[in-house]
């Protein structure tokens, strides 16, 4: 019985060395490739994130809030969730083109156990607006005792507009937002959606 001799030991050793440095390189480029990949595309699905959310609420919005008389003054029948408050701040004149958003929208009214005492009453103001390349949602709400505090929360990086527009009961979202290519080349792409309202 022969066994091997240590120059066939060495070629394999170099064969099989050889096998996974090639194995090892191309998992380490197939994970760089994922991050670029990641880097270009997760902006652009974090944009599209927010620009659903923006729509969730916008579909639950109307654009009188309590204000059912349309008269601007807060009658004690109008104030559906007592709060004090004429909660019917649209910011959104018709055949206009703003940067921010503000409107009301239909939410279970909770008490501080998160019990539901009302459905369908509108809610404080909800913001949205473009802070620094941040696409940010803005929510005013009240406690018990009527102090009113602000909520910010951060729904998209990196973008480079939003605007909103409305024609009657459409509102039309666009945004853009920039993505990193390969070579640090800079791409915009655009996102575009209508949501209708309820009123």
């Amino acid at each position: 019985m022969r066994g091997y001799s240590l120059l066939e030991m060495s070629m394999s050793l170099v064969f099989f060395a050889a096998l996974a440095g090639s194995a090892a390189t191309s998992l380490l480029q197939d994970n760089h490739a994922q991050r670029a990949l990641t880097a270009q595309v997760g902006p652009a699905m974090r944009l599209r994130s927010a620009v659903h959310r923006i729509g969730v609420d916008l579909r639950m919005a109307g654009l009188w809030g309590e204000d059912s008389n349309h008269d601007g003054v807060l009658q004690e029948r109008e104030d559906l969730n007592g709060n004090g408050v004429l909660d019917a701040d649209w910011s959104l004149p018709d055949g206009e083109t703003h940067n921010v958003l503000a409107f009301n929208s239909r939410a279970d009214l909770r008490d501080s156990d998160g019990a539901v005492i009302a459905t369908g009453v509108y809610s404080p103001r909800i913001r949205y607006l473009l802070v620094n390349g941040r696409v940010i949602r803005e929510r005013t709400r009240y406690d018990d005792e009527g102090n009113a505090t602000t909520q910010w929360t951060t729904l998209a990086e990196r973008i480079r507009s939003i605007s909103f527009s409305r024609k009657g009961g459409v509102i039309k979202v666009r945004a853009e937002v920039d993505i990193v290519l390969g070579g640090g080349e800079i791409e915009t792409t655009s996102l575009e959606t209508r949501i209708w309202l309820r009123n």
